[in-house]
């Protein structure tokens, strides 16, 4: 809205009320219209659906009276309670026909096309009773009560019908209660939407203007406000952008006065105003500031120079003669120049003196004041601290050189001073603990190097003794190893003949075993011989019976078969004899088997020997092996041991060298051991030190194990 004229706000207020009106009038007549019409349609299928089941009632009512008279009398009657039964059926079907029922409605007449049907199927027994001769009483009860279920179904849809009339009428009510509702609501709304509409007309213009006065006060009481709403574009929205536009400059102005300052705080003195960011009499403004500004700067600029030149020792330079209250910088800087010219006067002739070596100059302090007096204070008490203490070091140095340890510097120092004369003390306080431990060394170095002395001439004799007996050794271990490498010998030749006679051995073993296998076959075939002896005797019996029976058929044939008796009898004698000579070649088969088999026994027993003579003979193969091998390693253990007895009576030969000439090394050491005793005497030390200590014992203690080692080599 802030966007539209004052006169386009009021145009649109006053349309939307009219159009609210509008809105109402026709909302009213739709809604009343299509609740008229939607009720008279409804209205009109309720009442159909009365009449429906009114007509269904009558109808009812007819097939009952139908039925009767069809029990009493009979005739046509059945024919018009079908077609009254047909017309509830045409009834049901146009109540369902006519929209969707409720739950209630589709079973009453699911239980009217039941019921029907059962009432139809009275009617048949009915015939079938009155053909067997049922009384009327006995056919009524017989069919009692059939046409209650669809008179009870009828009822409940007249029922069910009549309260969903009084439910339509009742929703109709609401209905138009509703519509007049809305009308109201609607109007209401078109009310509070005026008094809206006029409220924000009123306010989108009165606002704005309120906002701009309070704006006006503001800057005139030199308070910039902050963002001011510049979105409105009607008259007032331009009025107010302008404002803000006024306000910005403003601000802009400032924030670069602002600036400006901060910059110069932190130094960046040639920092300006953008005066080309404001128009008229604001960058005239601009201007000014920075040409004021720039003038106090350009005098700063000058004295930061000169004293920056100050600052480096340069006092060539001058300041520049400034005119009215800018004179007093001029002078504070010559006064500046001056104490530094005289200040600087004072330092140079001390540093001189102090160059020179003499540190008994003194500067005059009393022309100074205040720091710089302190200054030429400070440099006397250093040319003061400086003398002291050097002469101290000066007087050190020169007793040192005479050898006398004895001097030290006393006195209170500071500082670097201190630490000179405590560092001077120290040293010369080592030097006496040096130079004590170096005459006490040296005495010890002088006894131990006689110790030492004697000792080596010992060894040396001792060592020249060991040589000749490793060189005794040396030769035995020669005959040793050559009596090793014969027996190694003797032992390889008696491994191969130790080869050779297994061989041979094993090869008579392997006869034996021939032998063996040998007999075994002849007590085997001795077996057989005595089988087949066996037969022949079987064979000389049965011949001798045959015989003897030939003989008796011959006796019985008489003279015909005394020829034939003869023969037998031959025969029976043959048989005779060759069953003695099979029992006797028998017996002698036994007994050569007997001994067959006791050979068989001695061979296999002389097998077992000779296997076990192969087993000796190759345990005594491997011991001769062994044997010899081990003679071999001991010939090679002591050849090598005989090159090393021989390295030994080498090494001690050398070393009996070495001893010699450590013998005279000692001479050599005692000799210069003297001299360094004799060296360090020169220098003196104070009472306190005494005799120093003897620290020789250490090598006396290797000199005793020298000989004692001496000793355990013998």
């Amino acid at each position: 809205m802030n966007n539209l004229t004052i006169g386009k706000r009021l145009t649109l207020g006053f349309g939307f009320v009219l159009l609210l009106g509008m809105i109402v009038a026709v909302t009213a007549f739709y809604n009343l219209t299509g609740l008229r019409q939607q009720f008279s349609l409804y209205d009109e299928q309720m009442v159909a659906r009365e009449r429906l089941a009114y007509r269904g009632q009558v109808a009812l009512g007819n097939a009952i009276h139908y039925f009767k008279n069809s029990v009493l009398r009979g005739g046509d009657y059945p024919g018009k309670f079908a077609a009254s039964m047909d017309e509830i059926d045409r009834i049901a079907g146009e109540y369902r026909a006519g929209a969707v029922l409720p739950l209630e409605a589709e079973d009453a007449l699911g239980e009217i096309g039941a019921s029907g049907k059962k009432y139809r199927a009275a009617v048949g027994r009915v015939v079938e009773l009155r053909a067997n001769g049922a009384t009327v009483t006995e056919i009524d009860k017989a069919i009692a009560g059939a046409d209650k279920p669809i008179g009870a179904a009828f009822a409940r849809l007249l029922k069910l019908q009549q309260e969903e009339t009084r439910a339509a009428h009742a929703a109709f009510d609401a209905a138009v209660l509703r519509a007049l509702q809305l009308v109201g609501a609607f109007s209401v709304v078109m009310v509070l939407a005026g008094a809206v509409a006029a409220w924000l007309i009123r306010r989108s213009v009165s606002r704005p203007l309120a906002q701009a006065v309070v704006i006006s006060q503001a800057v005139a009481a030199g308070n910039l406000p902050g963002q001011i709403d510049i979105s409105a574009r009607d008259e007032t929205g331009l009025l107010l952008q302008s404002m803000q536009r006024m306000v910005d400059t403003f601000r802009g102005f400032v924030d670069a006065q602002a600036e400006n300052a901060r910059q110069h705080g932190l130094g960046m003195v040639d920092q300006q105003i953008d005066a080309g960011r404001f128009p008229g009499v604001y960058g005239d403004m601009a201007r000014s500031i920075n040409t004021l500004v720039q003038a106090h700067i350009a005098t700063n600029v000058k004295v930061v120079e000169v004293v920056r030149r100050y600052a480096v020792g340069d006092l060539s330079v001058d300041m520049d003669r400034l005119p009215g209250q800018q004179e007093q910088v001029t002078r504070a800087i010559d006064d500046v120049k001056a104490s530094l010219h005289a200040i600087n006067a004072q330092i140079q002739t001390l540093v001189d003196e102090a160059a020179a070596g003499n540190f008994t100059a003194r500067g005059d302090a009393d022309a100074f004041q205040h720091a710089f007096r302190g200054m030429v204070l400070g440099l006397n008490r250093l040319m003061e601290s400086s003398d002291t203490g050097l002469a101290g070091v000066t007087r050190i140095l020169e007793a040192l050189a005479r050898g006398d340890l004895t001097q030290r510097i006393d006195g209170s120092f500071e500082g670097t001073f201190a630490q000179l004369k405590n560092d001077a003390n120290a040293t010369v306080s080592r030097l006496q603990e040096l130079v004590a431990s170096l005459q006490g060394t040296a005495r010890s170095i002088d006894m131990a190097a006689r110790e030492i002395a004697s000792g080596n001439a010992d060894l040396s004799r001792r060592t020249e003794e060991q040589a000749s007996s490793l060189e005794e050794t040396a030769s035995s271990m020669e005959e040793l190893n050559a009596t090793v490498r014969q027996n190694a010998d003797n032992a390889q030749r008696a491994n191969t003949l130790a080869d050779h006679s297994f061989a041979v051995v094993n090869q008579g073993g392997q006869a034996v075993k021939r032998v063996v296998d040998t007999m075994a076959d002849i007590q085997d075939s001795s077996r057989q011989i005595s089988d087949i002896i066996g037969v022949i005797d079987g064979i000389a019996f049965q011949t001798n019976i045959l015989a003897l029976n030939a003989a008796v058929e011959a006796a019985r044939a008489g003279e015909q078969g005394r020829g034939f008796a003869v023969v037998a009898n031959e025969v029976r004698q043959l048989a005779q004899r060759s069953a003695l000579a099979a029992r006797e070649i028998k017996e002698l088969i036994v007994i050569s088997g007997q001994k067959v088999a006791g050979g068989a026994g001695l061979a296999n027993e002389a097998g077992t020997a000779m296997e076990q003579v192969v087993d000796a003979f190759r345990q005594v193969a491997g011991l001769v092996t062994e044997i010899s091998s081990a003679s071999q390693e001991q010939s090679l253990g002591i050849s090598q041991v005989s090159v090393a007895m021989a390295r030994m009576d080498q090494v001690t030969q050398q070393n009996a060298a070495l001893v010699e000439e450590a013998a005279a090394a000692a001479e050599s050491l005692e000799a210069q051991a003297r001299g360094l005793v004799e060296s360090v005497a020169v220098f003196k030390l104070p009472a306190a030190f005494g005799e120093a200590p003897q620290p020789a014992s250490a090598l006396r203690q290797v000199g005793r194990g020298l000989h004692r080692g001496v000793a355990a080599a013998r």
